[in-house]
């Protein structure tokens, strides 16, 4: 389960499209456009983004270490989760 502030934190990157680097637990990095909040078919909450091959992946919340917003912003640069 993750903290309220970093849902926020998500809600916000997926309401303004960013382009975002989400580094995970086990060290892979996808990159992305943040689009919403969806649960998987384990019902797992997840983080949606926009491949740049135009695929979609779930990304498990849980599984999430950091993520870096690589669109200039006055909002946030990073979502640290640990």
């Amino acid at each position: 389960m993750i903290t309220c502030q970093l849902y926020d934190s998500i809600e916000l990157l997926c309401m303004k499209h960013f382009c975002v680097s989400v580094y995970l637990l086990n060290g892979r990095c996808i990159t992305g456009i943040a689009l919403d909040t969806a649960r998987n078919s384990q019902r797992i909450e997840c983080l949606k983004i926009s491949l740049p091959d135009d695929n979609t992946e779930l990304i498990v919340l849980t599984d999430i270490s950091l993520i870096k917003v690589n669109t200039k912003n006055t909002y946030m640069s990073e979502v640290r989760f640990t």
